[in-house]
Protein backbone atom coordinates (compact mmCIF):
# COMPACT_ATOMS: atom_id res chain seq x y z
CA UNK A 1 0.00 0.00 0.00
CA UNK A 2 1.23 3.50 -1.12
CA UNK A 3 0.27 7.01 0.08
CA UNK A 4 1.24 10.01 -2.05
CA UNK A 5 1.26 13.78 0.07
CA UNK A 6 0.94 16.35 -2.91
CA UNK A 7 1.38 20.04 -1.41
CA UNK A 8 3.82 22.71 -2.96
CA UNK A 9 4.50 23.57 0.90
CA UNK A 10 7.47 21.45 1.78
CA UNK A 11 6.62 21.85 5.86
CA UNK A 12 3.11 20.81 5.21
CA UNK A 13 4.67 17.22 3.10
CA UNK A 14 7.33 16.68 6.09
CA UNK A 15 4.76 17.26 8.74
CA UNK A 16 2.22 14.41 6.88
CA UNK A 17 4.74 12.24 5.85
CA UNK A 18 6.21 12.21 9.80
CA UNK A 19 2.31 11.56 11.12
CA UNK A 20 1.85 8.71 8.22
CA UNK A 21 4.82 7.11 9.49
CA UNK A 22 3.92 7.66 13.28
CA UNK A 23 0.41 5.95 11.83
CA UNK A 24 2.67 3.00 10.80
CA UNK A 25 2.51 3.86 7.34
CA UNK A 26 5.49 2.54 5.85
CA UNK A 27 5.25 3.08 1.67
CA UNK A 28 4.90 6.91 2.01
CA UNK A 29 5.62 9.11 -0.94
CA UNK A 30 5.69 13.36 -1.60
CA UNK A 31 6.18 15.17 -4.15
CA UNK A 32 5.45 19.16 -4.40
CA UNK A 33 2.72 19.72 -7.48
CA UNK A 34 -0.26 17.56 -9.56
CA UNK A 35 2.12 16.71 -12.69
CA UNK A 36 4.42 14.89 -10.30
CA UNK A 37 2.42 12.80 -8.51
CA UNK A 38 0.57 11.53 -11.86
CA UNK A 39 4.02 10.63 -12.97
CA UNK A 40 4.32 9.09 -9.09
CA UNK A 41 1.53 7.12 -9.25
CA UNK A 42 1.66 5.61 -12.61
CA UNK A 43 5.38 4.50 -12.21
CA UNK A 44 4.20 3.14 -8.81
CA UNK A 45 1.11 1.61 -10.75
CA UNK A 46 -1.49 2.99 -8.10
CA UNK A 47 -4.65 1.42 -7.45
CA UNK A 48 -7.53 0.70 -5.39
CA UNK A 49 -5.55 0.13 -2.05
CA UNK A 50 -3.43 3.48 -2.42
CA UNK A 51 -4.10 6.95 -0.72
CA UNK A 52 -3.00 10.03 -2.44
CA UNK A 53 -3.36 12.98 -0.08
CA UNK A 54 -3.12 16.27 -2.23
CA UNK A 55 -3.59 19.84 -1.18
CA UNK A 56 -6.46 22.07 -3.22
CA UNK A 57 -4.37 25.10 -3.25
CA UNK A 58 -1.31 24.52 -5.82
CA UNK A 59 0.38 25.17 -8.78
CA UNK A 60 0.24 25.03 -11.65
CA UNK A 61 -2.58 22.15 -11.16
CA UNK A 62 -4.33 22.37 -8.47
CA UNK A 63 -5.37 19.63 -5.87
CA UNK A 64 -9.03 19.61 -7.47
CA UNK A 65 -7.87 19.65 -11.24
CA UNK A 66 -5.71 16.41 -9.96
CA UNK A 67 -8.18 14.60 -9.05
CA UNK A 68 -10.17 15.34 -12.12
CA UNK A 69 -7.03 13.79 -14.15
CA UNK A 70 -7.21 10.92 -11.27
CA UNK A 71 -11.20 9.98 -11.40
CA UNK A 72 -11.02 9.67 -15.46
CA UNK A 73 -7.80 8.07 -15.65
CA UNK A 74 -8.68 4.41 -15.67
CA UNK A 75 -5.72 2.97 -13.94
CA UNK A 76 -5.70 5.74 -11.52
CA UNK A 77 -9.35 6.46 -10.63
CA UNK A 78 -9.81 3.43 -8.05
CA UNK A 79 -7.26 5.40 -5.63
CA UNK A 80 -8.45 6.70 -2.10
CA UNK A 81 -8.32 10.36 -2.61
CA UNK A 82 -8.37 12.81 0.15
CA UNK A 83 -8.24 16.56 -0.50
CA UNK A 84 -6.80 18.69 2.30
CA UNK A 85 -7.09 22.33 3.08
CA UNK A 86 -7.69 25.22 4.45
CA UNK A 87 -10.76 26.44 3.44
CA UNK A 88 -13.72 24.96 5.45
CA UNK A 89 -16.55 26.54 3.42
CA UNK A 90 -18.78 24.47 1.94
CA UNK A 91 -18.90 24.57 -1.59
CA UNK A 92 -15.60 23.61 -1.68
CA UNK A 93 -16.56 20.30 0.39
CA UNK A 94 -19.36 20.04 -2.14
CA UNK A 95 -17.36 20.76 -5.14
CA UNK A 96 -14.46 17.89 -4.32
CA UNK A 97 -17.89 15.14 -3.37
CA UNK A 98 -19.19 16.30 -7.03
CA UNK A 99 -15.60 15.25 -8.36
CA UNK A 100 -15.08 12.10 -6.14
CA UNK A 101 -13.22 12.89 -3.85
CA UNK A 102 -13.14 10.23 -1.02
CA UNK A 103 -12.63 12.72 1.98
CA UNK A 104 -11.66 15.95 3.22
CA UNK A 105 -9.23 17.46 5.70
CA UNK A 106 -9.69 21.17 7.31
CA UNK A 107 -5.95 22.24 7.71
CA UNK A 108 -4.73 22.77 10.76
CA UNK A 109 -5.21 18.59 11.50
CA UNK A 110 -4.36 16.52 14.23
CA UNK A 111 -3.03 13.18 13.78
CA UNK A 112 -6.36 11.62 15.60
CA UNK A 113 -8.19 13.19 12.25
CA UNK A 114 -5.91 11.67 10.11
CA UNK A 115 -5.92 8.30 11.37
CA UNK A 116 -9.77 8.96 11.48
CA UNK A 117 -10.19 9.26 8.11
CA UNK A 118 -7.14 6.48 7.29
CA UNK A 119 -7.96 4.11 9.44
CA UNK A 120 -8.70 1.26 6.96
CA UNK A 121 -5.43 1.64 5.12
CA UNK A 122 -3.42 1.56 8.84
CA UNK A 123 -1.84 -0.81 10.62
CA UNK A 124 -3.79 -1.19 13.69
CA UNK A 125 -2.56 0.66 16.91
CA UNK A 126 -0.25 -1.59 18.80
CA UNK A 127 -2.15 -3.54 21.41
CA UNK A 128 -5.44 -3.57 19.55
CA UNK A 129 -6.58 -6.22 17.61
CA UNK A 130 -9.02 -6.32 14.82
Amino acid sequence: MNFLIVDDDADMRLTLRDMLESLGASRVWAVGDGNKALERMRALDFGRNDVVLADWNMRPMTGLELLDVVRTDRKLCQVYFVMITGDSGQERVVAARERGVNDYLIKPFEMLALRRKLGTFLPAPRGVRS
